[in-house]
């Protein structure tokens, strides 16, 4: 690159910034307009999860196209851990300083969301796989934490976006699920896919 194009770029990256500046000015000085609008009570939170978007759907099927001819008991676990290494790796995890809820086709054109936009995907693409009893599981105390569990084989499979969980693991019961999230006995703590929301 000659001293031109180097100029150019740097003009570039300081429009960007710029440009990311007046947004972040302009969403925290209607932030309380946007959160209202966006308010979501739990009962409403099943219309987040949809496994037959078309992105959705495009998703789970070129994940279950890399099996020779996807068998759900014998490749759901491999192709959910395809499809949260996926997620991990394409989605860019990133909050805004807004409550702000995401569709999934949405953090799949966006490729960034916060870790319950990616949550909510990740739930989306294991129903798509055939795993009904999939959900994300959300608690709530003086922080949220979020997860999503896969009932699959009389085991729980939960994931996590979160830096400090990172990955999956198996447990026996929705309680172990709780207290990895740090869900202790004030926490609320709900369960919701697309057909229920339920209180844990």
């Amino acid at each position: 690159m000659d001293d031109t194009e180097d100029n150019t770029a740097l003009e570039e990256n300081e429009i960007l910034r710029r440009t990311n500046r007046l947004y972040l000015t302009v969403i925290l000085r209607y932030r309380d307009h946007i959160e209202k609008s966006e308010a979501l009570y739990m009962p409403d939170l099943p219309r987040l999860i949809e496994p037959d978007n078309p992105s959705v759907a495009a998703l789970a099927a070129g994940i279950s196209s890399s099996f020779n001819g996807y068998d759900y008991n014998r490749d759901f676990i491999a192709a959910a851990d395809k499809a949260f290494k996926y997620i991990k790796s394409n989605i860019h995890a990133i909050s805004v300083p807004v409550q702000f809820w995401q569709k999934p086709n949405e953090t799949l054109e966006n490729r960034a969301g916060d870790v319950f936009d990616m949550s909510v995907l990740l739930c989306s693409v294991l129903i798509k796989l055939n795993c009904p009893g999939s959900r994300v599981v959300l608690a709530i105390n003086d922080e949220k934490h979020v997860a999503v569990t896969a009932d699959f084989d009389s085991k729980i499979i939960a994931y996590s976006f979160e830096k400090e969980k990172g990955g999956s693991i198996e447990f026996s019961n929705i309680r172990q699920v709780k207290y990895w999230l740090h869900a202790e006995s004030d926490a609320q703590t709900y369960a919701f896919n697309n057909i229920n929301c339920m209180s844990l």
